[in-house]
């Protein structure tokens, strides 16, 4: 009985000596995949991983699939049966036949597995379900006379927004030098088109956020953000709740429950019984905070406050048994939305699986409120520590030769796939 020992030098032996270095795979090779779905009974090699070797067989993979086989070779066979392992990559030559186990009666050793790979699986069938979904998406917008953009991904203005930071490089030509970033979003660029005359648009784009990392959180990340000109925020929630369920029907999955709107207000006053107004106070927040066992720092804004009591006592129970469309912000959080006449900030948060998918405006388009927000933002991020990034002056062009208003929305690729 050979040991363990003598079987890896008789390894080491036969990779060093005898064995051809890492040949091509023979003509028309299959892969496992496509050679289970032939109807042909023909001869054929086919490729993959090793795995649950045997003495006599064992199973081979990729594409997706695996079949079982009987290494049975006839004389000439350049693999040594006795020296594969498992993790190898081999081509086998199949002969089959009225639905039989089949044999492999010669072999080649494509690449030996020298170790195992320390990189997370990915299954196959995950990344098809992957093309199946963008696909789908795509298929969504197109079918509604959307059109697909593709905006930069280095940009000078990856921007405003307080509590999100970039990814900053630095573009050099000569003696000129461009500090440029990653894209946070694609939103300035969307709506420069928007200046431009697209009415409806959409784009699939690769974002990234520095300083974001966990359970939900990656620093890239692909988002999906589209616009309607001359619409509102109803049109584009509309879309977000279509898409859901046309992405459930694509993974062939369970389609969602129908989902429900709600405001900000309302869920103050259901899980705190808090009267939430426009006007509310930071002494007020400051106040439910306490009531709420939590501990506010002496200098949090409030917004901070807000957050205290939305993201730790709110937003874990939101979607968790079907979409939930939050809607009507704080004006302290309407970012880059329009304010209604009521006060409220005309924005929604889209919420499915308990994870926060979306977020959309009402656009605000009014040049001179979004030069007062976009000052707004630069000092909350100077009073942060964070860079001030450069304005958006195309964007800011754009705005004062008139901007259409719209509504917009980004969602979560990722995070609608999970």
């Amino acid at each position: 009985m050979m040991t363990p020992e003598q079987n890896q030098r008789l390894r080491d032996h036969y990779l060093r000596d005898r064995w051809s270095p890492y040949p091509p795979a023979p003509a028309k090779a299959l892969d496992v995949a496509s050679f289970v779905q032939r109807s042909s009974t023909e001869e054929a090699w086919v490729c993959g991983r090793l795995n649950g070797r045997s003495a006599v067989g064992g199973r081979i993979e990729s594409g997706g699939a695996e079949v079982g086989f009987r290494f049975s070779p006839r004389g000439g066979s350049e693999l040594d049966w006795t020296l594969v392992r498992d993790g190898d990559l081999l081509a086998l030559r199949f002969s089959v036949g009225d639905g039989r186990t089949p044999d492999a009666f010669s072999g080649l050793l494509l690449a030996p597995c020298l170790q195992s790979d320390p990189s997370p699986t990915f299954p196959v069938e995950r990344g098809h379900q992957w093309s199946l979904f963008t696909t789908a998406v795509r298929g969504f917008f197109l079918r509604r006379g959307f059109t697909e953009a593709r905006t930069p991904t280095l940009v000078e203005s990856p921007g405003t927004e307080p509590y999100l930071d970039a990814f900053e490089t630095e573009f050099r030509d000569g003696g000129r030098s461009l500090r440029l970033s990653l894209p946070t979003s694609p939103e300035f660029h969307l709506k420069r088109l928007l200046g431009l005359g697209w009415t409806k648009t959409f784009e699939l784009k690769d974002c990234f956020r520095n300083g974001e990392s966990g359970s939900f959180h990656e620093p890239e990340f692909m988002m999906l953000e589209w616009y309607r000109a001359y619409e509102d925020l109803d049109a584009v929630a509309a879309d977000a709740a279509d898409l859901i369920e046309a992405c459930a029907l694509a993974l062939s999955l369970p389609a969602p429950p129908p989902h429900r709107t709600t405001t900000v207000r309302a869920l103050f006053a259901e899980l705190h019984r808090f009267d939430l107004r426009p006007d509310t106070s930071s002494a007020s927040l400051r106040a439910l905070c306490v009531s709420l066992g939590q501990r506010p720092g002496a200098d949090d804004a409030w917004d901070d406050l807000f957050f205290r009591a939305f993201l730790v006592e709110i937003e874990p129970s939101l979607g968790v048994d079907c979409p939930v469309f939050v809607r009507d912000y704080p004006p302290q959080l309407a970012a880059l939305a329009r304010l209604k006449a009521d006060g409220w900030a005309d924005r929604v948060e889209v919420y499915w699986k308990g994870l926060e998918l979306a977020n959309g405006f009402h656009e605000l388009n009014d040049p001179h409120e979004n030069a007062v927000r976009f000052a707004r933002d630069r000092a909350s991020r100077v009073r942060l520590g964070k860079t001030p990034f450069l304005k958006d002056q195309r964007l800011i062009a754009a705005l004062r030769a008139g901007l259409p208003p719209a509504g917009g929305i980004a969602l979560g690729l990722d995070r609608l796939f999970v």
